[in-house]
């Protein structure tokens, strides 16, 4: 199994417990305990404002590459520094309390993400603008088991949803949401994010929510998943 983390708000804590922490700003941290000494090792990923991976590697100069190439006006990037779990030295319990990580090897060719959404609200000092402006997975599109969803407030007036899912090679998490950047993006900008476990890596592909391929591609999936009438 490969660990694998594209969301910017986790980090690795070795005391006095190992475990993987989701820092939020006004709610309690989001922890995944860790049990036995799993090794890790460096991970550097460049990725830019809708979550696409541009750089996945262990060499920080290649990320600091990915995000020269990439930044420009109105287009950023972050790199992403956290330690991740080697490789087939780990595996994944859940439970009704949550998930615990423990040292058991598992070498298959799953992927275990760490990924997340953002979306931006307003607070007119009457309440939150609605639930239109909350982060969603795509339920339909999202293959993958889903171990674990928390909402955060991330930043300011930035809603996070925090996704914790396994994939096996094919499977994908579709992420929809309407932030790209420090501005908030209305009604009509909204856009999904699709993460794909090929085996080796996550592939990253992003849909206008109200492009015409995007509703092909839904009206497609309703067709086959109509019941046959006989």
């Amino acid at each position: 199994m490969k660990h694998i983390i594209v969301s910017p708000f986790w980090k690795h804590i070795k005391e006095p417990d190992s475990l993987y922490e989701c820092q939020a700003d006004f709610y309690d941290d989001i922890t995944v305990p860790i049990q036995g000494n799993i090794p890790t090792e460096m991970g550097y990923k460049t990725i830019n404002r809708i979550g696409e991976v541009l750089y996945d590697g262990a060499l920080y100069a290649s990320a600091q590459r990915a995000k020269k190439h990439y930044d420009g006006w109105l287009r950023k990037s972050r790199i992403v520094e956290v330690p991740v779990l080697k490789e087939g030295k780990f595996s994944v319990v859940k439970k009704e309390d949550g998930l615990i990580i423990t040292d058991q090897e598992d070498h298959s060719d799953r992927c275990l993400l760490f990924a997340n959404c953002l979306t931006a609200f307003v607070n007119f000092g009457q309440g939150f603008l609605g639930s239109d402006y909350y982060p969603t997975i795509i339920r339909r599109e999202s293959t993958g088991e889903i171990l674990r969803e928390d909402s955060i407030l991330a930043k300011g007036s930035l809603c996070s949803a925090e996704i914790i899912t396994l994939l096996e090679p094919g499977q994908t998490l579709a992420l929809f949401t309407n932030y790209q950047g420090e501005d908030i993006i209305f009604e009509d900008e909204r856009f999904i994010t699709i993460y794909t476990w090929d085996g080796r890596e996550i592939k990253t592909e992003r849909h206008d929510y109200y492009s015409e391929e995007w509703r092909r591609r839904q009206r497609s999936k309703e067709i086959l998943e109509s019941p046959v009438i006989s």
